[in-house]
Formats: C-alpha cells, sequence, structure tokens
C-alpha cells in the first residue's frame, strides 16, 4: 500500500502580543517531510484584547501509517521548531492537540504518541499515548505541561521546541490497518498553543544609587543605569565607568555582566530585594581572578537613605571622594 503523495499535516502555535512578522527562524525535521510553513492570524480572545495571537501551520507530506501485512510497523516524526522570542517577552506553552483518524482491525493494535519538550526550559514539556482500536476520528490533548516562562530578556532569545510523533501498529495475522493525520481537507490537525506576556525589567531604564567597596577597601557611590545589553555607572571617586556583556534573569531581577572602567574590568552580579524600592544586593570582582569577592549594593535613587551602620565611615571623609554607604537590611 503507498503512501499518500499530498499528505499534509498542520502544527498550529498560537503567539501574541506586538510581534513583527514571522518568529520562526528555521523549522528541521527528520523522519517525515516538511513541504512548507507559515504564521497566520488567529481570532483575538475578547476577555483578552492585548493579547495578539498568531499560529504556525507546519505542512507534512507523508505523515501517516498505513500496514498491509503481519508483524509491527512504526513511523516517527521528529521536528525542531526554532523561535525567536522578542525582547521584554517571555514565552510558555500551555498544551498540545493532536486530530486524525484510524482503521484497527481486530487481531491488531494501534498506538500514536505525541510529545514535545522545550529544551531551554527543561521541565516544560507535554506528552500523550494513546492505544487505539476499531474505526474513527480522535482527537487527543497533551498533558505534563509545567507552564514556566522563559527568562524575561532585555535582548532577543532563541528557543526551539522539539516534537516527537510517533504511530505504530502490530497485526497477529496479514490484515490492512492505518493511522492518518491527515489535514488535505482540514479535518484533522496536531495544534500547540503557547502564551506570550510583556515582562518588566527591573534593573532596566532605572537610576540607582548605589555603593561598591573599592579596590582600596574605602567605600563610594556610584549612580548607575542599565539599558539593553549595557550600562554605565559615574563614581564619586571621580570617574565613568561602563557595563558591557549584560544579561537580565529571574523575570529581570538579576542582572549580570562585566564592569569596566580605568583600563580594569570584572565580574558583576545584582540580586533586587525589594521591587518597591528597588534595594538590590550584590558582589563584583576583578578579572584576573574572576570570582566576585567585594559587596556592591544600593537601591532606586529617589530612595536613597544614609544607614546609621555605616554613617560612621563619612565621618572626616570628604564627600567628594566618599558617599553617604546605603546598608542593605
Amino acid at each position: 500500500m503507498k503512501f499518500l503523495s499530498s499528505l499534509t499535516f498542520f502544527i498550529f502555535m498560537g503567539f501574541s502580543p506586538s510581534l513583527l512578522g514571522s518568529p520562526v527562524e528555521a523549522i528541521i525535521a527528520d523522519g517525515c517531510d516538511v513541504s512548507d510553513y507559515h504564521v497566520t492570524e488567529m481570532t483575538p480572545i475578547p476577555e483578552y484584547p492585548e493579547y495578539r495571537n498568531q499560529s504556525l501551520i507546519l505542512y507534512f507530506n507523508n505523515l501517516s501509517l498505513y500496514h498491509d501485512g503481519q508483524g509491527e510497523k512504526s513511523k516517527i516524526c521528529l521536528v525542531s521548531s526554532i523561535l525567536n522570542i522578542p525582547a521584554g517577552k517571555q514565552f510558555r506553552a500551555s498544551n498540545a492537540f493532536v486530530s486524525g483518524v484510524y482503521n484497527i482491525p481486530e487481531l491488531a493494535s494501534g498506538h500514536i504518541s505525541f510529545e514535545y519538550i522545550i529544551p531551554k526550559i527543561s521541565r516544560d514539556s507535554g506528552m500523550f499515548e494513546y492505544q487505539v482500536s476499531g474505526q474513527q476520528d480522535f482527537q487527543k490533548s497533551t498533558t505534563g505541561e509545567s507552564l514556566e516562562y522563559t527568562e524575561c530578556r532585555s535582548e532577543d532569545q532563541v528557543i526551539n521546541i522539539d516534537s516527537k510523533t510517533e504511530l505504530r501498529t502490530i497485526h497477529q495475522a496479514p490484515l490492512f490497518s492505518f493511522i492518518d493525520l491527515d489535514t488535505q481537507q482540514q479535518t484533522y490537525s496536531t495544534r500547540w498553543n503557547w502564551e506570550w506576556k510583556s515582562c518588566s525589567i527591573w534593573f532596566e531604564h532605572r537610576e540607582f544609587t548605589s555603593v561598591y567597596r573599592a579596590y582600596n577597601g574605602r567605600h563610594y557611590q556610584a549612580y548607575l543605569r542599565f539599558s539593553g545589553d549595557q550600562g554605565s555607572y559615574d563614581s564619586a571617586a571621580g570617574f565613568t565607568g561602563s557595563f558591557k556583556n549584560v544579561h537580565f534573569y529571574d523575570e529581570g531581577k538579576t542582572v549580570t555582566g562585566i564592569w569596566e572602567a580605568e583600563g580594569k574590568s570584572g565580574p558583576f552580579r545584582f540580586e533586587l530585594r525589594d521591587l518597591e524600592t528597588g534595594r538590590f544586593d550584590g558582589k563584583w570582582g576583578d578579572s584576573a581572578s574572576g570570582e566576585l569577592t567585594s559587596r556592591w549594593w544600593g537601591q532606586f535613587r529617589a530612595e536613597t537613605t544614609v544607614s546609621k551602620t555605616h554613617r560612621s565611615l563619612l565621618e572626616g571623609v570628604p564627600q567628594a571622594r566618599c558617599i553617604s554607604c546605603l546598608e542593605p537590611s
């Protein structure tokens, strides 16, 4: 029995707000033939007007299993969809639905399974296994999704959604059976539902008053700010430094990167402790060791206060060279 030559199979993926063009960068398939794909608009959800839903549709050739004879026969289709997640957006999987038709006679058994995983979110996955017999249409949804969002980033990020579809039949005698995901007439499909949300990167586009312990052991004030993958700080020691290779994690509440100033550089890491005041605690280090060894802390500039604990550090020290130190609680 020959496979259908014009078989098509759809995977729908829901996307949302403010995406410019297609988020799809590439589709890679193994064990099946992806003939084409495109992104199409879906009907808006009245309850969520801020969301713009889209669907990614993949077209396959010959994604079906026809078994004429005795024994076991199977077909496996592996697909990796490579998507671009825009800066300031977070993405998560919701669920997936697979539908089709099968005809499994007596003395035969059928097996349909579907699973996907997002390697960048190792716990974000879904799957189903479906034992079938008789003849009927079917629709099955995945379970086990973690509903975990991707990290909030100030730059675009690329993620893979890897999926595996397996069709298998076992005949105890010479028989004919089939499992078909034929969507040539748009009767059956596989739909992946996804959600997007905008996210705030707390360290971005805000100015902080901070304190760092310098090489000489003294404490200096520094006004710092971040924008995208870079930033800068003005030190009371009389120079301006920069932040490079900046990355945000934990919904923008953790920032890491490299500081540079006066011919020196090293790593830093700041973690936001209080969203209301912008209080953060962190450390910086020298490129020679690569280790975070000295403290650097602060809060929103408008909320700056001088702690009693560190007020004694300022006594007798010119304000131009040292500063009011902020003590994390």
